[in-house]
């Protein structure tokens, strides 16, 4: 089990989706999340959680499953879609084995019933931040140690599905757009 203070360590440089139809609880946990993370995305439907997803490109989401207009099943599969290693949690209260096993065959990290216990919570973070921030230190390891061939770099970042930001400016002003590296050769760079 990890303190609030390790778990402010390990969260305070990621971000994260929270998506719940009950606006009462999003308040609660928008409040509790809010003292961990860079920045916290909120949503109340599947469907306004996708698209703040797509937007956003959290390190980390946590869903209801019981939404109005896209359930979090639904979601799951469009964010899975988008990215395979995208890190979910579940805070559900139809916590029987149909849900479980449907959750674990789509790949979320965890399952918390509710009422949610916050040590449960908080250790479902704990381990999906520290495999973040493990992963992310062992590529800019790779980045650092690797022979400066801008070529070889982009291509450890696309295997990587790593989100980077695209600066560019205008008449002054930056303008910042977050995007993955989708195929790299050496007259070609696509990105998403």
């Amino acid at each position: 089990m990890s303190s609030l203070k390790e778990l402010s360590i390990l969260t305070k440089q990621l971000t994260i989706l929270y998506v719940e139809d009950s606006v009462t609880l999003l308040k609660q946990m928008d409040i509790f999340l809010n003292k961990f993370f860079k920045k916290v995305y909120n949503a109340t439907n599947g469907e306004d959680g996708l698209k703040q997803y797509t937007i956003n490109k959290p390190d980390i989401i946590i869903t209801d499953l019981n939404m109005p207009k896209m359930d979090g099943y639904e979601m799951i599969k469009n964010i899975k879609q988008i990215d395979p290693n995208a890190k979910i949690i579940i805070i559900s209260a139809y916590a029987d084995v149909p849900n479980l096993l449907q959750a674990i065959h789509m790949g979320v990290c965890d399952f918390i019933p509710k009422p949610i216990d916050h040590t449960l919570l908080q250790n479902a973070i704990n381990k999906i931040a520290n495999e973040i921030l493990s992963k992310t230190n062992n590529i800019s390891q790779q980045l650092i140690t690797q022979d400066n061939n801008i070529f070889n770099q982009l291509i450890l970042l696309q295997q990587n599905n790593i989100n980077i930001k695209f600066i560019n400016h205008y008449k002054g002003v930056p303008i910042i757009n977050n995007g993955n590296i989708i195929y790299v050769d050496n007259a070609i760079i696509s990105v998403h």
